[in-house]
């Protein structure tokens, strides 16, 4: 799939969250960004990362990233990259899913992030068991780690 696609079906089927990544975007644009495979990625102070649409939130390890004008996927560390591809799973799961990723993927993923800590502590699951992680896991394995590009 093409940028153009990407962003195509980003912008349609997927508008509700690419609206509320635009927005949170405003409160951003003074960070570092670059566009990764259509997606458009902004370095922020947190140390989690979120994707919401296109937009993809990233928190790097090494914070002088936060500091510099232009950036680029491939001066990440191999742990920001493997987060970055694992936001960027996320983007392929609000296209797959459109209007459906909010409900079904977004706020299941916050809520994880917020609250499962304890649980996952507990009973030792890794954030990754939960559906919406290691499926955003494998999608971003898949089309990003030289697999196969998805034909729309």
């Amino acid at each position: 799939m093409n940028e153009r696609t990407y962003r195509l079906l980003q912008w349609t089927w997927g508008l509700p969250q690419n609206l509320s990544g635009a927005l949170r975007l405003l409160f951003c644009l003074r960070r570092p960004h670059f566009s990764y495979r259509g997606a458009y990625v902004t370095l922020w102070k947190k140390r989690s990362s979120a994707a919401v649409g296109m937009y993809i939130f990233l928190g790097v390890r090494d914070q002088r990233f936060l500091r510099r004008k232009k950036i680029a996927a491939e001066d990440l560390s191999a742990i920001d990259a493997k987060v970055l591809n694992h936001e960027y799973g996320h983007t392929i799961q609000s296209i797959f899913l459109g209007p459906l990723f909010l409900p079904l993927v977004a706020l299941p993923s916050t809520l994880w992030v917020a609250f499962g800590g304890g649980f996952r502590k507990k009973h030792r699951f890794s954030y990754y068991r939960m559906y919406p992680e290691n499926w955003a896991n494998a999608l971003g394995q898949r089309y990003t780690d030289g697999g196969e590009v998805p034909d729309w």
